[in-house]
Order: structure tokens, then sequence, then C-alpha cells
């Protein structure tokens, strides 16, 4: 997939997964009380690594159901701010963030010297719009930081192959950082991994097939979840994830979680996303239709048995 740029062999680093790729970014890039700003929702690694390295999270949250909140955005930067971390399609919620949010963050952090990580590891997974990497806007590739991953686009989450492109300087901290680690992905993953691109330059029938699955999928669930009083289901534009609410029901996204797994269905609860977000859950449904449907009819014979039984919620 071409996202608009043209990068030297030591721009780019191979690393055992994106969730590597993105520690060893912040750690090469923040010292200790710098802030980094999360959009909210966010990747759950997204706020815990920076704590971890003694740097402080700012939450500046979407607009609902989906979208940049410019102005949110623009109150959050401050003299401490250092990076901004992206994610799109994003995670939990599916937004594709369009060009015109991307060029409000570039403004951004082009005025105020700031660093950009961008997650783009579900880049594949657009039903609506396009997928546009913010490196690829002018002055952006020297301060951005793209974070890939052979996990969810070719299906080889096991394999833990990730990668990362950005400025020489950067990647050269990430590589001291990785080398003084873990060392290296496993060289029998990384030619497997070799493989598929060339596979995959030959013939995209594969990765086609795997959206159309995946766009029937989230049609099916937005449908019969949205006809479930109570519950607030969104369709997103991208990604393999739904993030409805529960609210109109008084679920705690904890209690749900607990209460579907006698019902055999796993999902995400929403707070792991941000303390905002207690109502909400995560579904993802990058699986076989079949599972799709089963997993719907466990979740509606929940709901339906909570209603008839006057359940509590909170």
């Amino acid at each position: 997939m071409s996202r608009g740029l043209v990068c030297s062999e030591d721009e780019v680093i191979i690393t055992p997964g994106a969730k590597f790729a993105v520690y060893a970014a912040l750690k090469s890039v923040l010292n200790p009380g710098d802030e980094v700003v999360l959009l909210s929702p966010y990747w759950v690694s997204f706020k815990s690594i920076p704590l971890m390295l003694s740097a402080r999270v700012v939450e500046v949250r979407m607009k609902k159901p989906f979208g940049l909140d410019e102005e949110f955005l623009k109150g959050a930067i401050n003299a401490r701010t250092k990076v901004i971390v992206i994610n799109t399609p994003h995670n939990p919620t599916g937004w594709v963030f369009t060009r015109e949010e991307l060029k409000v963050i570039r403004d951004l952090a082009v005025d105020h010297d700031l660093f950009v990580i961008s997650d783009e590891v579900d880049w594949a997974y657009i039903y609506e719009g396009e997928h546009v990497s913010i490196a690829s806007l002018p002055d952006m590739k020297e301060r951005t930081i793209v974070i890939d991953s052979f996990s969810k686009v070719y299906s080889m989450t096991g394999w833990r192959v990730g990668f990362a492109a950005g400025p020489k300087g950067v990647i050269d901290d990430m590589l001291i950082i990785q080398q003084h680690t873990v060392s290296a992905p496993t060289t029998f993953a990384q030619w497997g991994c070799v493989k598929v691109l060339e596979m995959i330059l030959k013939d995209r029938t594969y990765i086609n097939s795997l959206i159309e699955l995946c766009r029937s999928n989230r049609d099916y669930i937005v449908r019969e979840l949205g006809s479930i009083e109570g519950i607030e289901c969104p369709k997103p534009p991208g990604a393999f994830y739904i993030f409805p609410s529960a609210e109109g029901l008084g679920i705690h996204s904890d209690i749900l979680m607990k209460e579907l797994l006698d019902y055999s269905v796993a999902i995400a609860p929403g707070y792991l996303f941000g303390t905002e977000f207690k109502y909400h859950f995560r579904i993802c449904y990058a699986m076989p239709k079949e599972e799709v449907v089963e997993g719907i009819e466990r979740m509606k014979k929940y709901f339906s048995s909570r209603t008839k039984h006057g359940g509590t919620y909170n």
C-alpha cells in the first residue's frame, strides 16, 4: 500500500510487533515530564507506555460518535507537549481520520514543533473514505513515526513482526533500544513476511476478500445491535471494531463483560479505552460470518433476558 512516502533503509526499522515499535518510538523522543496527547478513546498501550516512561498523558475526547474535536485538541497543547499519538483507522471506534482532520494535527505539530506517532496497522480496512498517512502531508515526514504491522492486514498476529518509518535520528535511537532489549524480530518470521509481501504484490485477492468479509460483518452487527432499544451502535467507516454504548440501558461495561462470558461472548469494556467510556464496549468482527452471527444472537439473548428480569446494571 502506497502512503505517498519514500523512505531510505536507515529510515525504517523492523520490530517484534507494532507495540514494541510504539514503545521504542516514545522512549526515543520523550523525557520525564513531557506530555503526550491522546485522542480519546485510545488503544490501551498508548496510555500505559508513556506512563511507564514517566511522561504525562493528556486525553482529548473525540467528537461523538466519531471525529476530531479541533478546539479541544488545540486547548491541550502547551509548552510541555512533545507528542501527539493518532491511530487511523481508529481502534476502538473504527473512525477513519479525514485529510482535513489530519491537516489540523499537522498544523499544530509544525507550529509547536511536535512529533506525531501515527499507528496505521489497519490501513486496508476502509469501507468509506480513504486512508491518508499524516506523514505524507507537507513538512510531516521529518516529524512523524509511522507504525505498521503484519498482524492485521496479513493475518499474521502470532508472528510478531512490525515496523516503523520515521526520521533517521529517531530510527537510530529506536534501533539502540531494540538491540539492548529484545534484539530483533525472529529471522524466520521476517522471511515469512517477505514471502507474503511478494504474494500480495502479485495478487490482492486475499486482502480484498478479507475487507469485503469485514464490511459485511460490520453491516450485520450495526443493523442487529442497533435494533436493540437502549443500545447506541454507530456505523464505523473503517477498521474491524465497533464501539457501541449501553448507556441507554445503564449497563456498566465491566458488568457487561463479565455477564456476557456466561453466554460465551467476549467483549472489551469501554473504560479500558478512556475513563469516560464506562458504558461503551468494543466488539472485534475480524472472523468468519457464522461466528459473528452466533455471537450477536447470544448477545441479543442476554439483553432480552436482562430486560425480562428487570435487571439492574450499575
